[in-house]
């Protein structure tokens, strides 16, 4: 039986839904405190290197690693303590759920933020600032369903996998001129995607609360 402690109180005393996961998204929180001073000094190490190269590669690569690597830290610790922990609390597995959606949200904002505020003054463009959210939401919105199915570890293998083969399509649609054209230089190209986009995400957080709500504790 969990003790009825301060984390405790926090959840259980939350105003609705909103305060469960609000609760619950800093109980994920507080288990990447460790790791923190670490990756913020990686992040200095990684920032410098760039502005001596003047490339935001360094950068990219590092914030693209470890904002999907945070973002995802509650899912893939699927059945490890704190999720045992998580699982005694006075919430429901929808709380539990939309608490890993908005723990991957904080990590794309802060890695944007970040992305923007070092990539500007190396002369990366605006519309540029995009790639990195889209990378991060696509890695993201695919790797919550999939580790809540599979586990850790074959999750990380189909999730990989998954993630080649996506790229890998939408390469070879966009080498059709036609649809390339369509796709990123018209405002109903942007349309479509945007409304492709949208459908794709709820359609993966609604099949990660079925997953979710199908598993045994």
């Amino acid at each position: 039986e969990v003790p009825a402690g301060a984390t405790t109180r926090g959840v259980a005393g939350g105003p609705g839904r909103v305060g469960r996961v609000i609760s619950l998204v800093r109980l994920h929180l507080l288990g990447l405190r460790g790791p923190l001073p670490s990756l913020l000094g990686l992040l200095l190490i990684m920032g410098a290197v760039s502005f001596v190269s003047g490339s935001i590669v360094p950068v990219s690569g590092f914030l693209t690693g470890a904002a999907l690597a945070g973002g995802l830290s509650g899912v893939i610790a699927e059945r490890s303590g704190i999720n045992r922990l998580l699982a005694s609390l006075p919430v429901s597995r929808a709380d539990v759920v939309n608490s890993y959606w908005a723990v991957a949200v904080l990590h794309l904002l802060a890695a944007s933020a970040l992305y923007a505020a070092i990539g500007l003054p190396l002369g990366v463009l605006p519309g540029d600032l995009l790639d990195l959210p889209l990378v991060l939401i696509m890695g993201q919105a695919l790797g919550i369903p999939v580790f809540l199915h599979f586990g850790r570890v074959r999750g990380l293998l189909v999730w990989a996998n998954a993630i080649v083969v996506l790229a890998g399509l939408g390469a070879l649609v966009l080498s059709f001129r036609p649809i390339r054209d369509l796709a990123l230089w018209t405002t109903t190209g942007h349309g479509l995607l945007l409304a492709l986009g949208a459908c794709a995400l709820v359609g993966l957080w609604v099949l990660s609360h079925r997953l979710y709500l199908g598993q045994d504790q």
